[in-house]
């Protein structure tokens, strides 16, 4: 026997996914056209939550655990390979954006520099 899922939480994503979307209608869009377009929104969300779209996939891709294994080190290789942990070396734009997340990290917030007379803030 096949459980329904109740529609509380069937309609949880399209809350989830409307909620913006109609926010945003509603408050940057002139209201004769949001208002009629959240309306069709929400016709079409109770529609798809009242019907039962449940359908049987199957998987045409089956890995093996050593296809997990080749694919964990293919990531890992191109991580490597793109100066994560620094094995190898970035690009020249990377030196300024790992000293700004560092000092993000390691420093005290708002982030503040002194250099001589002069002080400042990361403003990035």
């Amino acid at each position: 026997m096949e459980k329904k899922t109740p529609f509380s939480l069937s309609a949880l994503p399209f809350l989830y996914l409307y909620a913006p979307v109609v926010l945003f209608l509603l408050t940057w869009i002139h209201l004769y056209w949001s208002i009629p377009v959240v309306i069709l929104l929400l016709v079409t969300a109770v529609k798809m939550v009242r019907t039962d779209c449940s359908i049987s996939i199957q998987n045409p891709f089956k890995i093996k655990n050593i296809g997990y294994i080749v694919l964990f080190l293919l990531c890992l290789g191109w991580c490597c390979a793109a100066g994560v942990g620094g094995f190898v070396s970035q690009s020249g734009d990377w030196i300024k954006h790992n000293l700004l997340f560092e000092n993000l990290v390691e420093l005290n917030w708002p982030v503040r520099y002194e250099i001589g007379e002069s002080k400042g803030v990361l403003a990035y």
